[in-house]
């Protein structure tokens, strides 16, 4: 018994190996690619912010309280509350 290799089959090796990876990039990864793109979720706008005018962070544009410093918040336009008392606290 002689352990004699068949000198064509390297070759048979790779193009083996060709062909199942061309198979599985165009009928997996193409076809779940396109899929990903299709239901890929969209960005959303950030929410529009402030600066607090205290330490100067950025907050939500409608906070009444600063989230760093705690400090209270005006709305444009709108009359400054407050303290404690405003709402009902005791006096």
């Amino acid at each position: 018994m002689s352990s004699q290799q068949d000198p064509t089959e390297p070759i048979n090796v790779v193009i083996t190996f060709l062909v199942i990876a061309a198979v599985v990039f165009f009928f997996v990864v193409k076809p779940v690619n396109g899929l990903m793109a299709r239901f890929k979720p969209t960005t959303d706008q950030p929410a529009p912010t402030r600066d607090c005018p205290y330490c100067k962070s950025s907050v939500a544009i409608d906070a009444m309280r600063c989230a760093f410093c705690t400090s209270e918040l005006t709305q444009a336009g709108a009359p400054p509350r407050d303290d404690v008392r405003s709402r009902g606290g005791p006096a």
